[in-house]
């Protein structure tokens, strides 16, 4: 006599409940999505409105060889920092080139390049310099600090940048929150550029 075989029982307590539709599945990932972006903007309504970073360095130059390529936005090229991101920045000089006033516009070819300028907006020779950037990203601006502080070895110079954005910019203050890494790497990359210049190449009678 022939033994029927038993059937094997489904183990899987989640067998008996019918599949989602794909209907359901796109509302399920949708209501994901929302929840994300709205934890992201909830976040971002209380992260902090402004960045700040400083950073000195010694440059064994005279104060007036330093704010002479500081104070004189042309001759940025030959030291800046941010040159080398960009090998299609178009730069856009106004009069006078240097001094209060003196003013330098920026672009790239490149869609996703912010685009702004910079504006020296007070001088106090062999001291200090007092720069405005105005950008897509940072409309209500941002300031730029040299302090320059001549001692018997060499010039001791404080490079400051702060910005404020506004509570609704909610995606520019993520953007803050790195710029103070991104910062310090252009401040040592410029510093290392500037010092290079004042102490190789003005020294030696190079411009």
């Amino acid at each position: 006599m022939a033994r029927r075989r038993k059937k094997k029982e489904n183990l899987d307590p989640l067998a008996h409940l019918p599949l989602p539709t794909n209907q359901e599945r796109l509302e399920r990932l949708r209501d994901m999505l929302v929840s994300v972006v709205a934890f992201i903007v909830i976040v971002g309504i209380f992260l902090p409105r402004s960045y700040y970073t400083e950073m000195s360095f010694k440059i064994k130059a005279p104060a007036s060889i330093i704010f002479e390529e500081v104070s004189n936005l042309k001759k940025w090229e030959k030291w800046s920092p941010w040159e080398r991101y960009d090998f299609d920045l178009i730069t856009v000089y106004g009069e006078p080139k240097e001094g209060p006033g003196a003013k330098m516009w920026f672009a790239s070819k490149r869609q996703q390049a912010d685009e702004g300028s910079w504006r020296i907006i007070g001088c106090e020779p062999n001291k200090r310099i007092v720069m405005q950037l105005e950008t897509d990203t940072w409309r209500n601006g941002s300031i730029m600090i040299f302090d320059l502080k001549e001692e018997e070895d060499g010039t001791n110079v404080t490079w400051i940048q702060g910005g404020k954005t506004s509570d609704l910019q909610i995606f520019h203050k993520y953007a803050g929150l790195s710029a103070k890494g991104n910062l310090e790497d252009d401040f040592i990359f410029g510093f290392r550029r500037l010092r290079r210049r004042v102490e190789y190449y003005r020294m030696l009678g190079a411009d």
